[in-house]
C-alpha cells in the first residue's frame, strides 16, 4: 500500500504565503546528518527570504533537531524516486519558489533532469554535499561517466552553492556558476566548551571521538587502520564513533574495541565532544563536513585525514596515512601540538554568502528570459514566458 505523504508545519496548518517575499524551495532526499544540519542552518541564516522543504520519509540518519519556526512548510515524500519528483513538482505549484534549492546527489540530479525544463522556471540552485564522481570505491569509469552527467547538468543548473573552496573549484570546472557559502553551526549548548586537560572518561583515558555515518565515504577502514597504529606506539584510549550504520561496520568496529554510540541528541553529542581529548576524521572525500566544525565551535583539536576539502577549508596538516594520522593524534592527547584549526564562519558570513547566491541565481533567470524575449523579437515570434 502506498504510503500517504506527511506534511509538518511550524503552526498546525501550512502558512500564509506572504505577497512580495521571495520563497525558497529546498529539495533532498538525504534528509538526516550533515546535510540536515546544513540545510537547517541555511533556512535559519537565509533571511529575507521564506524557506519550504520537501525531503524523503528515509529517517536512518534523522539527527534531533528543533524544527519550529524553521520552515514555512515541511513536506515528507513517501520513499522512491519517483515520488520524490512528484512531490516536489506539487509543492512547486503550491509555494511558487524563486528558486529551487536542491540538496545532494539525487535530488540535484532528480530535479535538475524533470523539475528545471521550460524557460518559465525558479532559479536552480544546487549544493552537492560532496559530488558523487568524488566516492573513490567507484570503479574510475563510473566515476568519469558520473562527472560527464554532471557536466551535462550544469547547463541546467543557475548556480552551485559549494560549502568549500574546493567545492567551488569542482563547480566551475563542470561549467557550471558558483558561489562559496560556508557551513556554520549555531545549535552548540552556550556552556560547551572542550574541558582541555580534565578531558578523559571515567577510566582516566582520553577519549578520541568521530561522528558521522558508517560508511565509506567516512572510511571506517581508515579509522581502523589508525586505532591500530596508535596502540602499537603505546597509546591506550577510549575510542568513540557516534553515529552508526550497516551491521558489519558496527560489529568491525565494536570488536576493535570502539564504542558506537548510535545516533544521538545535539546536546549529547556535544557533551561527549567537550570531554574527548580530540576530534579525529577519516574521510576519504567531503564537502564540508559539519561534524570538524561542531568540534571547533566548542574548541576540540582535530585531526584530520588530509584530503582537498579539508586542506581548502585552512587545514594545512598532511595527515595521509593511518599512522601519520595516528602520529597526529599522539601528538594532541600528549600535549605537545594542538593541530591548526578549520576556518569557522558565523552567522553574518553565511547570511551575506546565501543572499549573494540566491540573489546572483534569480539574476541568471533573469538574464535568460531577457535573451529569450530578444531572440522571439527576432524571429518574429512571442516567447513571453509569463503566457
Amino acid at each position: 500500500m502506498r504510503q500517504e505523504e506527511k506534511r509538518h508545519h511550524a503552526i498546525g496548518e501550512r502558512v500564509e504565503l506572504e505577497s512580495g517575499r521571495p520563497r525558497v524551495l529546498h529539495v533532498t532526499s538525504a534528509w538526516g546528518a550533515g546535510v540536515q544540519t546544513a540545510l537547517i542552518e541555511y533556512a535559519r541564516q537565509g533571511r529575507g527570504y521564506e524557506h519550504h522543504l520537501v525531503h524523503s520519509l528515509d529517517n536512518e540518519f534523522l539527527i534531533d533537531s528543533e524544527l519550529d519556526g524553521v520552515f514555512a512548510s515541511r513536506v515528507a515524500a513517501p520513499s522512491g524516486y519517483s515520488s520524490l519528483v512528484r512531490t516536489a513538482r506539487r509543492e512547486i505549484r503550491q509555494v511558487n519558489p524563486d528558486v529551487l534549492h536542491l540538496h545532494s546527489a539525487v535530488a540535484g540530479g532528480l530535479g535538475r533532469i524533470f523539475l528545471a525544463g521550460g524557460r518559465a522556471r525558479p532559479a536552480i540552485v544546487y549544493s552537492p554535499h560532496a559530488y558523487l564522481f568524488e566516492r573513490a570505491y567507484l570503479a574510475r569509469p563510473v566515476r568519469s561517466g558520473v562527472r560527464a552527467c554532471e557536466m551535462l547538468l550544469a547547463r541546467r543548473t543557475d548556480l552551485t552553492v559549494g560549502v568549500s573552496p574546493y567545492e567551488v573549484r569542482l563547480a566551475e570546472s563542470l561549467g557550471s556558476k558558483a558561489r562559496y557559502v560556508p557551513n556554520i553551526v549555531t545549535d552548540a549548548p552556550q556552556e560547551a566548551r572542550w574541558l582541555g586537560a580534565e578531558a578523559g572518561n571515567s577510566e582516566g583515558l582520553p577519549q578520541i571521538t568521530t561522528i558521522g555515518r558508517l560508511m565509506p565515504q567516512k572510511d571506517p577502514d581508515f579509522f581502523l587502520a589508525t586505532i591500530e597504529e596508535a596502540r602499537k606506539e603505546g597509546l591506550q584510549a577510549r575510542w568513540t564513533w557516534i553515529g552508526t550504520g550497516n551491521e558489519q561496520d558496527v560489529g568491525r568496529l565494536r570488536t576493535a574495541g570502539v564504542e558506537v554510540t548510535g545516533w544521538l541528541s545535539r546536546a549529547k553529542t556535544f557533551e561527549i565532544l567537550c570531554r574527548s581529548a580530540c576530534y579525529v576524521h577519516t574521510a576519504a572525500w567531503e564537502g564540508s563536513p559539519m561534524s570538524i566544525l561542531e568540534a571547533a565551535t566548542v574548541g576540540v583539536p582535530i585531526v584530520a585525514r588530509s584530503i582537498p576539502a579539508i586542506v581548502s577549508l585552512g587545514m594545512p596538516d598532511r595527515f595521509s596515512t593511518p599512522a601519520s594520522l595516528a602520529r597526529g593524534v599522539i601528538d594532541v592527547v600528549s600535549g605537545r601540538r594542538i593541530p591548526t584549526p578549520p576556518r569557522v564562519g558565523d552567522q553574518n558570513d553565511q547570511a551575506r554568502a546565501l543572499r549573494l547566491a540566491y540573489t546572483e541565481a534569480v539574476r541568471q533567470v533573469e538574464i535568460r528570459q531577457t535573451r529569450a524575449k530578444s531572440y522571439g523579437r527576432h524571429v518574429g515570434m512571442d516567447l513571453d514566458e509569463s503566457k
